[in-house]
């Protein structure tokens, strides 16, 4: 069996391969978590700013 006919097998009733949906949805997941650690970082390098200029 070739991956072709893996993805076939498994599909939702508008036609789109199931695997497709999961992988979409974990780049979705994984895109919200990188930028909820990208606003950390700025939060964290602006506190550390802030510090830095209060001589701490």
């Amino acid at each position: 069996m070739s991956w072709t006919h893996s993805f076939s097998i498994a599909s939702l009733d508008d036609g789109v391969p199931v695997r497709l949906i999961e992988a979409r949805d974990a780049f979705i997941d994984a895109q919200r978590a990188l930028e909820a650690a990208r606003d950390d970082l700025l939060e964290a390098h602006a506190q550390t700013n802030r510090l830095w200029g209060t001589g701490r």
